[in-house]
């Protein structure tokens, strides 16, 4: 019975999830990030991320314990290299080198993975027959020697902090990671269950700070085109042109507020985010000349822009399909393009590398949750647990019974604590329904100081309802019974209304304002608005003020 696992894909400000069961998509789930949770392209709080990804889970109805996770491009460093033949422990060793043009930081600082490509017929150094140039050596039909000069592989490194993030924050979720690779992973799975060994394909995520534009030839990586134009520009127009916020544009585009995907504006962006495409497209033509792209694959966030897609479709000289055409029949379905990543990665492989002791590398899946992994060796183990049951009886016959007599009397005295402990729980188990229920009994004891003082609880609840949605807040606060608090950016007209809300509520005895002028200049013109200080004196407790006018008349009779 296949193992259901939850492919995560954490974009700029949306979480994917996609629950696979085998061959089947059983769920795909996207929810939008808290703000500012990711920063620079990394999770700032990962018990705030942990917290969020269990509760969307929770809400959506997904039960899994094995999760899958996609690295974004931004915090992935990946590449094609060729290399000596070497075994598989020698290329780990080696693997950090390769990377010393990109990483300026500290090499013991990354974790290291490839794969090696497939479909790379290597060369021997000694030919069979001398009179065969090596370039035709392929055409005999004989078996390539199984000694080869060199290797091809891509190659991939992420800083341990990032992997570790994603593992505690998964766990937090109630999760285990058991595989972490970049994009090109996902697709690459996809590709050798699914695709055709002999075509290329281009699939361009559109992401929302940046495109990019990734090549495959079959199921072998060739490179990744990063294009420093992304969805953001139209957050951009549409914040200019309608004049508000960014973060309101990007909501209007989500959800095309007034038509705004098929505004003028909108489609001179997307004719710039089209010419980007062109120009990378051309350029990777002209560096392979032998390339025969015909079909580009669209995925990522800008699949819910369908003017976008159009005027792609429009520009490109390719047959433009959707992501979701990658993904095999049983998973294929409308509206399942954005969440195509999530679901390649989980795809493939996800168990820990085996041991290659002097063995050629042939693994051909990324997988850095694996990197790190201690695989138990079970005759190492079996030793271990016999020398630990010798040194265990060899303590015990040298005279040491009275001390584990000493430590089993501390455990029973510390069993009877935690007994006593646990029966105490018990008995205050219902305290806060006890609190609750007779709390009105604790006023007699209360000095009339005391009882004339507002319950924090109703202030708060005054601020909610006849305040707080209504008008700016520059600060609050409560002395006594007094609360003291200023509103900005509103008319003396719109102020008055607040004040008459407020004085409405029965906690309210009266208030009082102060009311500071000042002129706004806006594109309709000058609007006068002003800064009120308001003073709102309030009633002490009900129950509280009718014992103390009782009092007086107590002490005459």
């Amino acid at each position: 019975m296949a193992k259901k696992i939850l492919g995560i894909d954490v974009g700029h400000d949306t979480l994917k999830l996609a629950l696979i069961n085998g061959k089947t998509v059983e769920k795909v789930v996207s929810a939008p990030l808290p703000l500012n949770l990711i920063q620079n392209n990394k999770v700032v709080s990962e018990e705030a991320m942990g917290e969020f990804l269990r509760d969307t889970m929770k809400e959506n109805g997904i039960r899994c314990s094995l999760a899958a996770y996609v690295f974004q491009n931004e915090n992935i460093y990946a590449r094609i290299i060729k290399m000596p033949k070497m075994t598989a422990d020698q290329l780990r060793v080696n693997l950090p080198y390769e990377f010393s043009d990109f990483i300026s930081d500290e090499p013991q600082k990354y974790v290291y993975d490839y794969a090696m490509l497939p479909g790379e017929e290597l060369r021997s150094s000694s030919p069979q027959d001398p009179n065969i140039p090596p370039d035709l050596a392929a055409d005999t039909g004989e078996e390539p020697e199984e000694d080869t000069d060199s290797m091809s592989l891509m190659a991939v490194a992420v800083q341990k902090e990032i992997l570790e993030s994603v593992r505690r924050f998964t766990k937090k979720a109630g999760l285990k990671l058991v595989k972490a690779a970049p994009t090109m992973s996902a697709f690459i799975s996809l590709i050798r269950e699914n695709g055709d060994p002999d075509k290329e394909y281009c699939v361009l995520d559109l992401g929302h700070r940046a495109i990019r534009m990734h090549i495959f030839k079959g199921e072998r990586y060739e490179v990744t085109r990063t294009l420093d134009v992304g969805l953001s520009v139209l957050d951009d127009v549409i914040a200019e042109n309608l004049n508000v916020d960014v973060h309101l544009a990007h909501t209007y585009l989500l959800s095309n507020y007034e038509n705004c995907q098929y505004s003028e504006y909108c489609r001179s962006a997307y004719d710039n985010i089209t010419m980007e495409l062109v120009r990378a497209l051309n350029f990777y033509r002209f560096s392979n000349p032998d390339s025969n792209l015909e079909d580009v694959y669209l995925a990522g966030g800008g699949m819910q822009n369908d003017s976008l897609r159009e005027v792609i479709r429009q520009s490109l000289d390719l047959n433009v399909h959707h992501a979701r055409e990658l993904l095999p029949p049983s998973m294929s379905r409308e509206g399942i393009s954005s969440f195509v990543q999530a679901i390649g990665i989980t795809q493939g492989k996800t168990e820990s590398v085996p041991k290659t002791r002097g063995k050629y590398p042939t693994k051909q899946e990324v997988n850095l949750a694996s990197v790190g992994e201690v695989n138990l060796d079970i005759k190492t183990a079996v030793v271990a647990i016999i020398l630990i049951i010798v040194g265990a009886t060899i303590f015990s016959i040298y005279g040491v019974a009275g001390r584990f007599a000493k430590l089993y009397a501390a455990q029973s005295e510390a069993t009877r604590a935690e007994q006593e402990l646990a029966d105490a729980y018990e008995i205050l188990a219902g305290y806060d329904m006890t609190e609750e229920e007779y709390a009105h009994y604790t006023f007699e004891n209360m000095t009339p100081e005391e009882l004339a003082q507002v319950e924090r609880e109703e202030v708060l609840r005054l601020l909610d309802e006849r305040v707080m949605g209504k008008c700016e807040v520059e600060y609050w606060s409560v002395s006594e019974n007094v609360l003291s608090l200023r509103i900005v950016g509103l008319t003396l007209e719109q102020v008055n209304r607040v004040l008459q809300d407020i004085n409405q509520d029965e906690l309210v005895s009266y208030s009082t304002v102060s009311t500071a002028q000042k002129e706004d200049k806006t594109e309709e013109g000058i609007i006068s608005t002003v800064t009120a200080d308001i003073q709102v004196i309030l009633n002490g407790r009900v129950v509280g003020l009718a014992e103390v006018a009782a009092e007086p008349e107590t002490e005459a009779q």
